[in-house]
């Protein structure tokens, strides 16, 4: 698994003073299992699937996750632009992108290359 950080800037456009998104990413038994690695809650997170592949890429909304939390989504949760749900076996996972937002007022990223 290769990881690729980045921030985008607070509202005050600073950069984030908080580490960056930690995670893991998991496909086991049909389900998508992502892993907060933080010491803090990720809030307003957007959660793509193959998010470098437009016909593609298939995306979620998710509230919170807790600190250290780990957080287990159904794929027929993620939705393409045609508002189909997501189906591993015809669109394999290759790359998930997390964006959420951070308790210092920033968006913070990070994409995970599955392989």
């Amino acid at each position: 698994m290769v990881c690729f950080a980045f921030a985008i800037s607070n509202a005050a456009g600073q950069p984030p003073t908080l580490p960056d998104l930690r995670a893991t990413v998991k496909f086991v038994r049909g389900q998508i299992v992502i892993a907060n690695r933080n010491d803090y809650t990720w809030k307003a997170c957007s959660f793509d699937i193959n998010p470098n592949n437009f016909e593609w890429d298939f995306f979620t909304r998710v509230d919170e996750v807790l600190a250290h939390a780990v957080v287990t989504l159904e794929p027929k949760q993620f939705r393409g632009a045609r508002q189909e749900p997501y189906d591993p076996g015809a669109h394999p996972p290759v790359s998930m992108r997390l964006v959420c937002d951070i308790p210092d007022g920033s968006r913070s990223a990070i994409e995970i290359i599955i392989g």
